[in-house]
C-alpha cells in the first residue's frame, strides 16, 4: 500500500516540478548537515530553521512556499517521518509575506502595436531582417503571443507537432503546466501585418531545408535550439529590460480583455483553469485613460 501512495505521489508532478522539489531536498539535507541535524523526521523547527536560511539568501516568498511544498513531498515519497502542523507553517509563509521586502518585477505586456514596430527595432539592434534567425524569432514571437503558450511549452515543440489547415495552425502541445496530456493549440491564420501564421511558415520555409522533423522547432542558423534564456536577451534587446517571454502571455490577456472577449473565451485561450489569468491582465496608462473618458462620456 505504502509503495502504491509514494507511486501516486509521484505521478502526481510534472517532470520539471520533480526536478525542483528533489533539489530542494537536497539543499534541505545539505542545510541539516551543515545545521548537524538528522533530516528525517521532519519538524516544525528544522523546517522553521530552514526558512530563516532561505531569508538570509533572500529567497522571494513564493520560492519559500514551492521549497516547504517540495520537502514534504519528497519526505512523502522517500517514507520519512512529517511531524509539523501546518497551521504553523501557513503563519509562518503569512510572515515572511508581510515581511518581505521584495518587489516583484511583473514582466511589462506586449501590444499589438509594440509588434507591429518589431521589424525596425529587430533591424535597428541586430541588422539585416532577412536573416534565419529574424524568422525565426519573428515566428516564436507571433506565435507565442497568439498561443498564449509559455516559453517553456512553446521552445518545446517539435515541427512534427506544427500541422497546418486553410485558416489556421495547430500546434500539437505535449504537456502544459495544468495537463501532462497532450494538447492541440489552434492558431488563426490573422489578416494584416502580424500574422502567426505567415512568420511560422516562412521560417519553416528555411528550417525544413536543412532539419529534420523530429528536431526541436525552433532553431538557429547554426544547428542550436532556441532557449528561455536566448530568447529574452533578444526580446529585451528589442524592447527593453522590463520584457519577459512572459511579455508575449500578459499581452495576449490585456489585449483580449481590452478587445471584450469573453472570460471563458480568454481562459480557454489560455489554458487557465481558473481566474488566476486576471493577473495577467494589466492594462497600460492609455488603457486606464481612455477608459476613464469613456466612463465620463457615457451618459452624455
Amino acid at each position: 500500500t505504502r509503495s502504491l501512495l509514494c507511486k501516486l505521489y509521484d505521478s502526481s508532478l510534472r517532470p520539471s516540478t520533480k526536478k525542483k522539489y528533489a533539489n530542494w531536498w537536497k539543499q534541505y539535507v545539505e542545510w541539516c548537515h551543515i545545521s548537524r541535524l538528522v533530516p528525517g523526521p521532519v519538524t516544525l523547527d528544522k523546517l522553521e530553521g530552514f526558512v530563516v536560511y532561505a531569508w538570509c539568501h533572500s529567497f522571494s516568498p513564493n520560492t519559500v512556499q514551492c521549497m516547504l511544498s517540495g520537502i514534504k513531498n519528497e519526505a512523502r515519497i522517500r517514507n520519512v517521518a512529517i511531524n509539523c502542523d501546518d497551521s504553523r507553517l501557513s503563519q509562518l509563509l503569512r510572515g515572511y509575506r508581510n515581511s518581505s521586502v521584495s518587489v516583484v518585477q511583473r514582466a511589462t505586456p506586449l501590444r499589438l502595436q509594440d509588434l507591429c514596430v518589431f521589424v525596425s527595432k529587430y533591424e535597428r539592434n541586430f541588422g539585416r531582417v532577412s536573416t534565419w534567425n529574424f524568422r525565426c524569432f519573428r515566428a516564436c514571437l507571433y506565435v507565442g503571443f497568439f498561443s498564449a503558450l509559455r516559453i517553456s511549452e512553446l521552445l518545446a515543440l517539435k515541427r512534427s507537432n506544427v500541422e497546418f489547415h486553410q485558416d489556421h495552425l495547430t500546434l500539437m502541445v505535449l504537456a502544459t503546466k495544468t495537463t501532462a496530456l497532450p494538447q492541440p493549440c489552434p492558431v488563426a491564420k490573422t489578416v494584416g501585418f502580424i500574422c502567426p501564421y505567415t512568420a511560422l511558415l516562412r521560417y519553416i520555409h528555411c528550417r525544413d531545408r536543412v532539419a529534420h522533423a523530429d528536431a526541436f522547432l525552433f532553431l538557429f542558423d547554426d544547428g542550436s535550439r532556441m532557449t528561455a534564456s536566448s530568447f529574452n536577451s533578444m526580446l529585451r534587446k528589442c524592447y527593453g529590460k522590463t520584457y519577459s517571454s512572459h511579455s508575449m502571455r500578459a499581452g495576449m490577456a490585456t489585449e483580449a480583455a481590452k478587445c471584450g472577449i469573453a472570460a471563458g473565451v480568454i481562459k480557454k485561450m489560455g489554458r487557465w483553469s481558473s481566474d488566476c489569468y486576471l493577473i495577467y491582465v494589466r492594462p497600460h496608462d492609455e488603457d486606464i485613460i481612455a477608459a476613464q473618458q469613456k466612463i465620463a462620456t457615457f451618459n452624455v
